[in-house]
């Protein structure tokens, strides 16, 4: 015989463990901690016979990111966040091999709206603007097809950038929350000069747009 009671307990146990965990968020200052990984999209071939970038990946090993921010209600907060971003272009094409490490660092202001529940866990949506730096290193080309071996040096350039995402926090106490935010992010662009190939030839100045999908998991003390 179905026993509706013994089915209804455990459930209205865990809704009321849930809900006595309830996030409170009230005002006040925060700090934060994060690590996190970028999927950036693929560098473009550039136009021309000899091509200063060809096709390829744009690889993420390293991201990190610290904030500061003030809470104003349950429901509106702002950060400013630094972070700091290491990549890899690399690309292959018949003989044509090419490679260059890219170090970004950026400052955003973003703003979050959390969405209430009455469980521990608490929704939210971001959307930030700032400044970008993009340090980019020499883009190194080898055993191309219309060229010789070049080496085309990165120039530094300073840009807008903006991010928007959306996210979710665990409240573990009244001072410590986890937290989980996916953001599409906007970086500038990377930009080499123009070079000088093995043969004499002149390759022209190119660039490159510096954008993706972030992931990134942090820590956040409530002051």
């Amino acid at each position: 015989m179905f026993n509706t009671k013994r089915l209804l307990t455990p459930i209205l146990f865990m809704l009321s463990i849930a809900t006595t965990h309830a996030a409170e968020y009230k005002k006040g200052f925060f700090i934060k901690g994060e690590v996190g990984k970028i999927f950036a999209q693929k560098f473009k071939q550039t136009p021309g016979i000899a091509p200063v970038y060809i096709d390829g990946s744009v690889s993420n090993y390293a991201l990190y990111g610290a904030s500061i921010g003030y809470k104003f209600n349950t429901k509106l907060s702002t950060s400013l966040d630094i972070q700091f971003r290491q990549f890899k272009y690399s690309a292959i094409q018949g003989p044509q091999q090419a490679y260059q490490k890219i170090n970004n660092y950026f400052v955003f202001l973003n703003g979050y709206y959390n969405i209430i529940t009455a469980t521990m866990f608490t929704p939210y949506l971001t959307v930030g603007a700032g400044y970008t730096y993009n340090q980019p290193g020499a883009l190194q080309a080898t055993q191309t097809l219309m060229s010789g071996n070049y080496n085309s040096p990165g120039q530094n350039t300073r840009a807008f950038a903006w991010n928007a995402g959306l996210g979710v926090k665990a409240k573990c106490n009244n001072t410590i929350d986890l937290e989980l935010t996916y953001r599409y992010v906007g970086l500038g662009q990377i930009k080499v000069s123009s070079s000088t190939d093995d043969f004499g030839d002149q390759l022209d100045a190119a660039s490159q747009n510096l954008k993706g999908h972030q992931i990134t998991a942090g820590i956040v003390f409530n002051i």
